[in-house]
């Protein structure tokens, strides 16, 4: 849960313009909590009754959800580069001279 938690606020952050950032933020991340987090249990649990006690439906939601997070995580827009407030200031706007990323 780690690697998850330690990069999610600052990528949650990049992804709404400053006037909308909190609320933005907040909003996504508990509206995920409340719709993954909260009901996956008991959709889990109707999937694994079901089923006849088998697992497989449960996997398969499982991975429904892993493809669900890869597209959102391919459709974010990049922000590197990107004014993230109005009134920012670039690096290279400035004149310092910026490493070459490959």
């Amino acid at each position: 849960m780690a690697p998850m938690l330690s990069v999610e606020p600052s990528w949650f952050a990049e992804l709404f313009p400053t006037e909308f950032r909190y609320s933005g933020t907040a909003i996504s991340a508990n509206l995920g909590a409340v719709f993954a987090g909260g009901i996956a249990p008991f959709i889990a649990t109707t999937l694994y009754g079901s089923s006849g006690d088998s697992m497989t439906l449960v996997y398969v939601y499982i991975g429904f959800l892993g493809l669900v997070t890869l597209t959102a995580l391919v459709l974010a827009r990049e922000t590197r580069g990107v004014r993230l407030t109005a009134d920012a200031v670039l690096p290279e706007e400035k004149g310092v001279p910026q490493p070459e990323l490959s």
